[in-house]
């Protein structure tokens, strides 16, 4: 009996075990016969597989310069797999380029603030292509990957060799550095070939080392190589991208010419042979007028245009007159900026809108607002979306449609109101008096205004009176009103558009602080209530986000002190800067609730 069930114990296993093998095999042969179960478990055969994405026919190649200088070279690498032949055009690094929240950037700037992707983006939006990738390459790398995937046939001899270290750089002449990258890229591709290129090497090389980043998928960089290994001598091309330059002093505006860009753009369309530019820089001189369209303010468009004309020039931005146009359709804002004898606009407000609060009237000046941001898109003009200076429905339709459009905002009305005083005892009527803010972004003491100097807003008034919580229907503006609506528009104007021209005078522009990364550092602000309400509202015109806090153990006396972590000091000092704060005003702490915390007297 022991022996018997020893015998049992051994075979009970394999027993189990070639029972799941006959009942795997049922199902197997159950499934491969024609059957009414098909229904219920369908097959997998019968859902064809995915087939892998196209590479990328565009990539945007972002050099970076040495010792973290950032973006120093932009290369547009067009790729035909049919041919295939290589296509590199190079792109220069200040190309103006639209970054969404801060209007018309430089294309550098865009990269090192915004990333790679977000460059890339604007890239094609501005050349009309659709990037389906980017790299980031460091200089030295670049060096030896060049040589080390491209055989040249035939010795290159070059009249004047430039080295490395002069051309992947923004220390130099935005113009002599294309040139530069422009002769560099000939010299290494001209009669170049990639023969047999490593499959295995190139995708470690591309997708696993340090000195490289890019968005490319396994698959489109053994796309990239398959092609490489079918190029031969003549199929790599280098070419560069014709543009066009408006310049007055510091003030400048790079954008590609139209005849070339379109020429390029229809080449790679159709697979043709592109045409290959040299280094075109063609300088045209720029306006001296900053654009500023509104509804009819009648009389008051000359108080907005004074004080925005000496805010200016508080700035440091002497040369330079506004113009206020009033619009009432889109087509009179197509002609208040049409082409100009004296050159284009250096840049544009867009201030529009009244205080009707009827559907017919935000109808109307929606259709004018959206007419007016993308006229300014179109002729790719640096501009500023601002906020009508009382309480009104129509700032949230301005607030929609300037953050759709991607462009920076003046919240005026926040500043305005913290600063109102109730005029006269007029229901649904609110007058302001509003104190200005400096150049530096100081207040200044503004008379307030009484009810006899009252003016209505131009345009059609309509609508009940309605109580003073709320709302108004009939906006009231004064010329002290106007005067600061100006003021802080100029504000936000000089600090988002070219400031090493409009506010060469201000700490954050020395210090390489852009209206972009003051949108992307949020900022601290603790204080008494009022006191805080204020300064946050004035902090938002200049573009830094805010929020309220406790200060704990920071304090200020009699002055405002801004208080930063290791690492935030420029941060720090730009931010002093915009309050008009001296440098004694900023001290390190790490008691902060954040990076940076504006702390107001009690």
């Amino acid at each position: 009996m022991n022996r018997r069930r020893a015998a049992r114990r051994r075979l009970d296993p394999w027993a189990a075990l070639l029972l799941g093998v006959l009942v795997t095999l049922g199902v197997i042969i159950l499934l491969a016969t024609p059957g009414p179960w098909h229904r219920v478990v369908p097959a997998v055969a019968t859902h064809p597989l995915l087939a892998p994405p196209a590479p990328p026919r565009d990539v945007a190649v972002f050099v970076n310069g040495p010792r973290h200088e950032g973006c120093a070279g932009v290369v547009w690498l067009h790729i035909a797999y049919d041919l295939p032949t290589f296509t590199a055009v190079v792109v220069p690094t200040r190309l103006s380029c639209h970054l969404p929240g801060a209007g018309l950037q430089p294309l550098y700037q865009i990269a090192d603030e915004a990333g790679p992707r977000t460059a890339a983006i604007s890239l094609g939006e501005r050349l009309g292509v659709s990037f389906g990738s980017w790299i980031t390459i460091d200089p030295l790398a670049l060096r030896a990957a060049l040589p080390g995937f491209i055989n040249v046939a035939t010795k290159v001899v070059h009249p004047r060799p430039v080295p490395l270290v002069g051309v992947w750089t923004r220390r130099q002449p935005p113009t002599r550095a294309l040139q530069r990258q422009v002769r560099y890229l000939r010299l290494v591709l001209r009669d170049g070939s990639a023969d047999e290129v490593n499959l295995v090497g190139l995708v470690n090389y591309i997708l696993g080392s340090t000195d490289v980043s890019t968005s490319l998928k396994l698959q489109a960089v053994s796309a990239i190589g398959a092609a490489l290994n079918s190029a031969e001598a003549g199929d790599l091309v280098t070419s560069s991208l014709p543009v066009v330059v408006h310049r007055r002093g510091s003030y400048e505006r790079w954008l590609p010419a139209p005849g070339a860009l379109l020429a390029m753009r229809q080449s790679f369309a159709f697979d043709a042979a592109s045409p290959v530019y040299p280094v075109t820089v063609g300088v045209r001189r720029a306006g001296r007028t900053v654009v500023v369209l509104t509804s009819p303010l009648g009389r008051l468009a000359a108080d907005y245009r004074l004080a925005f004309e000496r805010a200016l020039r508080r700035y440091g931005a002497r040369d330079t007159r506004v113009e206020v146009r009033a619009c009432r359709t889109p087509a009179a804002v197509a002609r208040a900026l049409a082409r100009r004898a004296n050159g284009p606009p250096l840049g544009v407000v867009v201030a529009l809108g009244d205080g009707s609060t009827t559907a017919a009237a935000v109808d109307a000046t929606t259709r004018v607002l959206d007419g007016a941001l993308g006229t300014v898109k179109a002729l790719a003009l640096p501009a500023v979306v601002s906020q009508l200076p009382f309480e009104t429905p129509l700032n949230d339709v301005i607030r929609t449609h300037a953050s759709s459009a991607g462009l920076p905002l003046s919240p005026v009305v926040a500043v305005l109101a913290n600063r109102a005083v109730a005029a006269g005892p007029s229901p649904g009527v609110t007058a302001a008096s509003p104190a200005a803010v400096g150049s530096t972004g100081g207040p200044a003491s503004v008379a307030g205004a009484t009810a006899a100097s009252l003016t209505p807003s131009p345009g059609p008034a309509t609508g009940s009176p309605t109580p003073t919580t709320g709302p108004t229907t009939e906006g009231v503006l004064t010329p002290a009103l106007v005067a600061a609506w100006a003021r802080l528009d100029a504000a936000t104007f000089v600090r988002a558009v070219q400031p090493q021209f409009f506010a060469p005078r201000l700490a954050a522009t020395r210090l390489g602080v852009s209206y972009y990364l003051r949108t992307l550092t949020r900022v601290a602000v603790a204080g008494g209530a009022t006191s805080t309400a204020r300064e946050m509202s004035r902090l938002e015109v200049f573009g830094w986000a805010t929020r309220q806090a406790a200060a704990g153990s920071l304090t200020a006396s009699s002055s405002p002190v801004v208080y930063y972590r290791t690492g935030d000091r420029q941060l720090a000092l730009a931010l002093a800067g915009d309050l008009g704060l001296a440098k004694s005003h900023v001290l390190q702490s790490s008691g902060g609730p954040l990076g940076l915390t504006l702390v107001l007297p009690s």
